[in-house]
């Protein structure tokens, strides 16, 4: 298993359920801004009233997991995540294995950076992480891993909590130069590129079986340039394409397009040369199929 640090896809799953909210509160309606920041505070205050010294998972989600090409399904495979009420991500089930090679999803995902970007947009907008910032429509990042952005990188649409109508429509591509040091050699690489943000549908019902997610935002974000950088060190994939609720708060799935060399860095063993040639550019989804919330 590569000791790389897990590198962002920018998450497949973050999961607050706002159990507080009543279900004919409209989340998109800008007017009811206050009361849902009225609504978000008790919420938070009833799970810290639940116990003030422990650490419970708010949510645990399965997914099922989907590795194709351009001919179609290769290997399938299932995975757990949890967020707990500290906003920790775990996956539980990190490992799919796949034409005699395994890979490691939880390379896949920077939990650091997908909790800070939580955190940021939960209640703590006036002081975000560091690395983080806003600019109306997108939270941005200038800092992944061992790859840093200037001017900051789009990382989710957002705040967390969306107005539908203000994102039909919604394109807009964010230049950026990225710098990515080796941590190994301390050499730095730096290249430009670019990172166009499109939503598709603000608003869709998502279904999977018996699973059933109102009010789903879908957009994808399509990076170009950053040549000789490995997608996977900047997430810097050609296609990352979200599908992301905002009640109960998840991403019920996740779309990236990615080459051979990127999962030969998060396999556990080398990727065969014929493989390789054969496999082409690859899409990497997970689905979510179940999930349970706290109460």
């Amino acid at each position: 298993m590569s000791n790389r640090p897990s590198l962002a896809i920018a998450a497949f799953a973050l999961f607050v359920s706002l159990s507080a909210c009543s279900d004919d509160e409209d989340f998109f309606d800008q007017q009811n801004q206050g009361s849902i920041e009225q609504r978000r505070a008790g919420s938070a205050a009833s799970l810290e009233a639940q116990d003030a010294t422990s650490v419970f998972n708010l949510v645990d989600a399965t997914y099922a997991i989907v590795l194709r090409n351009a001919a179609g399904p290769l290997c399938t495979g299932q995975s757990r995540m949890r967020i707990d009420s500290q906003f920790a991500l775990e996956i539980v089930q990190p490992t799919v294995t796949c034409l005699g090679f395994t890979f490691d999803l939880s390379a896949l995902i920077n939990s650091k950076l997908l909790s800070e970007a939580l955190k940021s947009s939960l209640g703590n907008e006036t002081s975000p992480a560091a690395n983080l910032s806003h600019d109306g429509s997108m939270l941005l990042t200038k800092k992944v891993i061992d790859a840093s952005f200037d001017p900051p990188r789009p990382l989710l649409v957002g705040p967390v909590i969306v107005e539908a109508g203000k994102y039909q429509g919604f394109a807009k591509t964010y230049p950026s130069t990225m710098s990515y040091t080796d941590p190994k050699t301390a050499a730095v690489t730096t290249r430009g590129g670019n990172f166009a943000v499109r939503v598709l549908e603000p608003a869709l019902v998502y279904t999977n079986g018996n699973l059933t997610i109102d009010r789903v935002m879908h957009w994808e974000v399509r990076a170009s340039g950053f040549e000789g950088i490995p997608a996977i060190y900047g997430m810097t994939f050609t296609r990352l394409d979200w599908h992301w609720s905002t009640r109960p708060l998840m991403i019920p799935k996740i779309e990236v397009d990615l080459t051979t060399s990127d999962l030969a860095l998060i396999s556990a063993g080398p990727v065969d040369s014929f493989i390789s040639g054969l496999l082409g550019t690859l899409t990497v989804s997970m689905s979510l199929t179940q999930m349970t919330t706290a109460q």
